[in-house]
């Protein structure tokens, strides 16, 4: 993918500060992310951590099957 698209994708405050981070009863990611430092007061962090992995990061193929490609 073309490395300028990528830097110019925008990470919805709200997908990080209202829902990923957020505490849930079912299905919590939060507990995950805090591990590594990230919480809803520092959503910041996450989204540059986030486009710095998409720049910089590589796809591996993980798998092919009769749906398409799974990247890990």
């Amino acid at each position: 993918m073309d490395k300028k698209l990528l830097e110019n994708i925008i990470i919805n405050e709200e997908k990080l500060a209202k829902y990923l981070l957020v505490t849930k009863e079912k299905n919590d990611k939060s507990k995950f992310l805090s591990q590594a430092g990230y919480i809803t007061s520092n959503w910041e962090i996450l989204e540059i951590d986030l486009h710095s992995l998409l720049i910089n990061g590589t796809i591996v193929l993980e798998e092919e099957n009769e749906y398409g490609q799974s990247t890990a």
